[in-house]
């Protein structure tokens, strides 16, 4: 239904590639939300911060991926993990 849509500004478009709509739905949603609360939490993230997730479901797993990554992209960090 996707051609369907209306959309009131092309920034919220972003073009398929050569993904299978079928089974990269979930990036829309899990991928999407961690993904914007790392980008929002940046600057706050100074020498000597610390960013804590807290939770570690689907969105929370892909949210501690993003900021491993970027950790491994030159912004110091390390992941824990702390079991209940």
């Amino acid at each position: 239904m996707a051609e369907f849509m209306i959309v009131d500004d092309a920034r919220h478009l972003v073009p398929l590639g050569n993904l299978d709509p079928i089974k990269n739905v979930s990036l829309t949603d899990a991928g999407l939300t961690p993904c914007h609360a790392t980008k929002r939490s940046l600057p706050k993230l100074g020498a000597g911060t610390f960013a804590v997730v807290i939770g570690a479901g689907g969105l929370g797993q892909v949210g501690i991926q993003i900021f491993k990554a970027l950790a491994a992209n030159g912004i110091r960090g390390r992941a824990v993990i702390v079991p209940n």
